[in-house]
């Protein structure tokens, strides 16, 4: 893929220089001529205000987003991700990983007061589960998925 961190604009200076040489190049175009156009290479001018960072009104002072952040702050009203609203799909082979992640997912959910129910499990039998090929996922898929589910998790081992 091509490195287009060359290309990046890395300041607003440096965007106001791109646009200056770009205008510069467009004025001896012969078709800006033929119909006359012209550009003025003087930038217009915005007066504006720079807002203030978003602040989560929890408690007394307001403090800022970033104290929330990564800090396992509850949710103010507790939710529940229902086992008809999702479901986690596996090879046989990883059954063990399975139960290990879903656990975790349980364990890491309690802390902000977020209920994680068993999902709706679809078991891909290992014979139906090729080297770098999902075949035997999609088939599952297609067949014992309910139609409430609302996203899935597979776990590829």
């Amino acid at each position: 893929m091509r490195d287009l961190h060359s290309y990046k604009v890395k300041d607003p200076s440096e965007r106001y220089k791109r646009i200056g040489d770009c205008i510069e190049k467009l004025k001896g175009v012969q078709k800006f001529k033929d119909f006359n156009l012209l550009l003025n290479p003087e930038m217009a001018r915005v007066e504006g205000k720079i807002l203030n960072p978003p602040q989560l009104a929890f408690g007394t002072p307001l403090k800022p987003f970033s104290d929330y952040e990564y800090r396992k702050v509850p949710h103010c009203d507790p939710l529940t991700l229902r086992k008809e609203t999702w479901a986690i799909m596996y090879a046989s082979r990883a059954a063990d990983l399975t139960d290990r992640a879903i656990q975790g997912m349980k364990d890491s959910a309690k802390a902000f007061k977020i209920t994680v129910e068993d999902p709706q499990y679809i078991e891909v039998p290992d014979h139906l589960v090729r080297q770098g090929q999902g075949h035997g996922f999609v088939e599952a898929l297609k067949g014992d998925l309910d139609s409430d589910s609302k996203f899935v998790v597979v776990i590829l081992d």
